[in-house]
């Protein structure tokens, strides 16, 4: 892409929103440097966070004016990653202090490796000091590569400590060709885990992910033998103990944040879809040849859809004193994976055809299960749909996903006798159950919509109009 020289202002780009648990990410790698010229929409940056690792993009073309967020670092969401200003332009007044009023994580090794100890004779230190920085020194070429390479005093402490000589530069270099090398985000994990590089596997100059060192953490967590426990009334002894991963912690946060802030309210109403099981059985036979399979699910989410374009008042969020309606429809369907719960998004879902949201659903379920969603594929959700009728759930307590207003819980599928036309019939029923936010949401409000959703999934050829 040919660069063009900018006429913008300077512009702070700043650590997007990359998914629905995401707080902060971590700096992977830099593609371009202070003083490159870049093109709108060029690569600049990679990111990790709990759930996925994204190439962001340039938003404006320019140069780079200043990078505050390096390699490894932690930026919290909001928090600017560099500054991108046009050709020659300097910076304004407003713009120096929006940037220097914004803390910028520190090198972690500058203040342990190059910082002076305090003047005073080696009487005044006890022998217990004194024995310590026997132990671990280094040499001023070491602490330039330790400074270079990034890497924290306390873990090159607890390498060297027992080495009772002057560690080289040299010394440095061949225990960084022999340790594993891992993402920023997996090296984060196994420092939260107490995970030494000892115990990773050797993976043959790959990275080692995020997801290798959960995965090693349940390991070792499996192997470890059941610690003795007193036992007191009820007598119970531990099967095993194991420390949350930081994607179930997320969720964990985001679910409490959601409950605590979110007056939740739940109303659940019993439907008959055995007109509709019928016609999902019957598309499964029409299109089967060509590998489409349609599911209730599906006709769910289109359902939400089309009952939303008459509640548009459950399509919006509050943001502090103000309400937000939103245009697009978009709605998220809740996935399981084995790295926890995701939520991917179908936009403007209401204008597609079951076909359509049948197709995207297959490949936005797909790419959660193996981490592969992208940005815009987590973001932009006005509504959610959650079924949990495969596990033989007969009704349940959705949370609402933040911001939105409300989320549609839907459950199993039973056969009853019901009375029809004034005769009794078996009839395939189902119970739905609409959770929503009380600030945004009446009960009344919430009761039409959820009527309306029943009503087009009772009369489900609707939805194929």
């Amino acid at each position: 892409m040919p660069w063009k020289e900018a006429t913008h202002i300077a512009t702070n780009f700043n650590m997007p929103k990359l998914s629905l648990t995401m707080t902060e990410g971590t700096i992977g790698m830099w593609l371009k440097m202070e003083g490159d010229l870049v093109a709108q929409g060029e690569s600049i940056v990679e990111v990790e966070t709990d759930k996925v690792t994204m190439i962001l993009e340039s938003p404006v073309a320019g140069r780079i004016h200043k990078i505050f967020a390096k390699t490894g670092s932690v930026v919290k969401v909001g928090e600017p990653l560099c500054i991108i200003s046009g050709e020659g332009e300097s910076l304004s007044d407003e713009q120096e202090a929006r940037v220097t009023s914004t803390p910028v994580e520190a090198d972690p090794i500058s203040t342990e490796c190059i910082k002076t100890e305090p003047r005073g004779s080696d009487e005044q230190k006890s022998d217990e000091q004194k024995e310590e920085r026997k132990k671990f020194i280094l040499s001023p070429s070491a602490r330039r590569l330790a400074k270079e390479k990034k890497l924290d005093h306390s873990e090159l402490e607890k390498i060297f400590r027992d080495s009772n000589r002057r560690i080289t530069a040299e010394d440095l270099s061949e225990w960084l060709e022999r340790r594993p090398k891992m993402t920023p985000l997996a090296a984060k994990i196994a420092e939260e885990l107490g995970i030494s590089s000892d115990s990773l596997p050797n993976t043959k100059g790959q990275r080692i992910t995020a997801r290798q060192i959960e995965l090693l953490s349940q390991e070792l967590a499996s192997t470890q033998i059941d610690r003795p426990v007193s036992v007191s009334t009820g007598y119970k002894t531990e099967a095993g103990r194991q420390r949350l991963t930081v994607i179930r912690r997320m969720i964990g946060e985001r679910m409490l944040r959601s409950k605590s802030t979110a007056p939740h309210v739940t109303l659940s109403r019993e439907i008959d879809v055995e007109d509709l099981i019928q016609l999902i059985e019957k598309m499964n036979g029409d299109w089967a040849i060509k590998g489409i399979k349609f599911s209730l699910t599906h006709f769910c989410v289109l359902a939400s859809a089309r009952a939303l374009e008459l509640n548009l008042n459950a399509n919006s969020s509050l943001e502090g004193e103000e309400l937000v309606t939103w245009k697009e429809i978009n709605i998220g369907l809740a996935v399981a994976t084995d790295r926890g719960l995701m939520v991917p998004v179908i936009k403007q879902a209401n204008l597609l055809t079951v076909m359509e949201i049948s197709k995207e659903s297959a490949e936005l379920t797909q790419k959660a299960r193996n981490a592969k969603l992208t940005l815009d594929q987590l973001q932009g959700g006005t509504f959610t749909v959650s079924n949990l009728g495969m596990y033989g759930v007969d009704s349940f307590t959705p949370v609402i996903n933040p911001p939105e207003a409300a989320i549609l819980g839907v459950s199993r599928i039973v056969q009853k006798p019901v009375v029809l036309d004034g005769q009794v019939a078996i009839r395939r029923m189902m119970y739905l159950s609409l959770s929503f936010d009380h600030r945004i949401i009446d009960g009344a409000e919430a009761a039409k919509l959820l009527a309306d959703i029943a009503m087009v999934l009772e009369r489900p050829y609707s939805l194929l109009q």
